[in-house]
């Protein structure tokens, strides 16, 4: 077997070293060669982008590495250490270009520190050549227990002319069970073991287990429930104002919260029509934020549609785009801070969480399966009449509501997926995302022509800076206009091909009773 040039190992504690050391100064003499000591910060984004990508950040006082998945250093830079960064913080170079499209909007922030201890070793034979590089690492919570470490690794390093000597202490290194790992994974997974945190333990992606046999009445608490720890989790960073995402993913268990207790409202008691009332409240006071963070988002998008003469006008739009985040943003921490959400989150999980037994008998305690497969046939069959009826000459109207039933109709899926093949619900939604981007294009488009319309209105153009804004503004309006105008016509299309017989097929074939 051919080894690698390097290799990671884990060893059961500090002891074991001493039992390795011993052992291979039966053939070799261990000359230390390095020691250091320092504070070492692991980094991700909230939903684990850099994870996902088989990547791993930490930051050693002011380096911030960047290695793969076996520990293999990727590259490096310097920044000032800080709880949080963007990729825009980071100095231009290789460091920054790898993680934009990874990160994209979203911050890295700071998961665990720990504090590092790192031995080097030359390993040499009895001719007095270095034939192997060896590296003690081992962490600890504090400096202050520096003979109890919280985990313990082993890097033995090849040198070219002794592949013989690296697998001999490799063999050596085995034996003292030493157990090959991926560095980084390993050391990411020691470092949150005391943490609140493990990896992947969130997404934005809507997924809860269903049993075939659970309750309408346990179904909807439990997914219910799901849906509250998720504001719960971004909560604080939502406060704390750390990236737009923690918003946005706030803002959509808010919307699947409403969405699952309109398509229930039917049969739901009396007084959830009180918590319908408050989410719709909550859902009110973030929006704001949310609608000028995607504004803002759009900043370099919206520059490269205009002229170089015209971008300087549209700069001045975002500062005050800006200054009226500040505003909106104050306006929103004092909803989220108020008794009314706070009584409207206790109230909500003691509801509940005695749901299922106050529900009773009767519909709720029959199979939520049937109801499942009930309302997603009800939901496509709407969609298929309401879309087939939108032709050219049809109302915008009519193509933003079929917006918000397919937003439902994904929702309901996502909700009831367990309930069916997971492999074709995939296939299905994959197709419904391809129809819901192009109403969802028009409908930013159509409400982004309003907006900045209503500010073009408001401007009174006696002010060079005013012309200049204007200038901007309506540039870019005419090209959203036209943009707009695409994606109408590409609207016919991409229903077609939703409707068609191999997708409607693959719909009855998944979501039967």
């Amino acid at each position: 077997m051919r080894l690698p040039k390097q290799q990671f190992f884990q060893l059961a504690d500090i002891g074991a070293f001493s039992h390795l050391k011993k052992a291979l100064l039966k053939q070799y003499t261990l000359e230390k060669d390095h020691e250091s000591n320092d504070p070492v910060c692991f980094f991700d984004s909230f939903d684990w982008r850099l994870f996902k990508k088989k990547c791993f950040v930490v930051q050693e006082n002011a380096q911030m590495l960047l290695s793969d998945k076996s520990g293999q250093q990727l590259v490096e830079t310097n920044i000032n250490p800080a709880d949080s960064y963007f990729w825009w913080d980071f100095p231009d170079g290789e460091f920054q270009q790898l993680i934009k499209p990874v990160l994209s909007c979203r911050a890295l922030c700071r998961l665990s520190e720990l504090f590092k201890n790192q031995q080097n070793f030359n390993l040499v034979n009895k001719d007095g050549k270095t034939v192997v590089r060896l590296v003690l690492i081992t962490f600890q919570d504090s400096l202050v227990n520096q003979d109890q470490p919280t985990a313990v690794f082993v890097t033995l390093k090849g040198l070219r002319g002794y592949e013989t000597a690296f697998k001999k202490v490799h063999k050596t290194i085995i034996g003292q069970n030493g157990n090959p790992v991926q560095y980084g994974v390993a050391r990411l997974t020691m470092a949150l073991a005391d943490s609140n945190r493990s990896p992947l333990d969130y997404s934005n992606k809507f997924s809860v287990p269903l049993s075939g046999d659970w309750s309408v009445a346990r179904v909807f608490s439990v997914i219910c429930l799901e849906l509250q720890d998720n504001m719960k989790r971004n909560y604080e960073s939502v406060i704390q104002d750390i990236d737009t995402e923690f918003l946005h993913d706030f803002r959509v268990a808010i919307r699947r919260t409403r969405s699952f207790l309109s398509l229930l409202k039917k049969a739901l008691p009396k007084q959830v029509s009180h918590f319908m009332k408050e989410f719709k409240w909550l859902g009110s006071i973030t929006g704001p934020v949310r609608d000028l963070d995607v504004y803002l988002l759009k900043q370099d998008d919206y520059q490269a549609m205009l002229p170089e003469k015209l971008q300087a006008g549209l700069s001045y739009f975002f500062q005050e785009l800006v200054e009226q985040r500040e505003i909106a943003f104050a306006q929103m921490v004092k909803g989220l801070l108020s008794q009314r959400f706070e009584k409207l989150m206790d109230d909500w999980s003691d509801y509940l969480n005695g749901f299922e037994e106050s529900a009773g008998s009767g519909n709720w305690s029959k199979p939520c399966r049937p109801l499942a497969v009930k309302l997603v046939n009800k939901r496509f069959s709407r969609i298929v009449k309401d879309g087939g009826s939108i032709d050219d000459t049809s109302e915008d109207e009519l193509l933003h509501d079929l917006r918000i039933q397919a937003k439902k109709f994904r929702y309901l899926l996502e909700f009831f997926a367990p309930y069916f093949n997971s492999r074709d619900v995939k296939r299905f939604i994959k197709q419904l995302k391809k129809l819901q981007n192009n109403l969802g294009d028009f409908n930013d488009l159509s409400v982004q022509q309003a907006s900045l319309g209503d500010y073009y209105d408001r401007l009174g153009g006696r002010t060079k800076r005013d012309k200049q804004v204007a200038a901007a503004l309506g540039g870019l309006i005419s090209h959203l206009a036209a943009e707009q105008v695409n994606v109408r016509n590409r609207f016919k299309r991409t229903f077609t091909r939703f409707t068609e017989k191999k997708n409607s097929s693959l719909f009855f074939q998944t979501f039967q009773q």
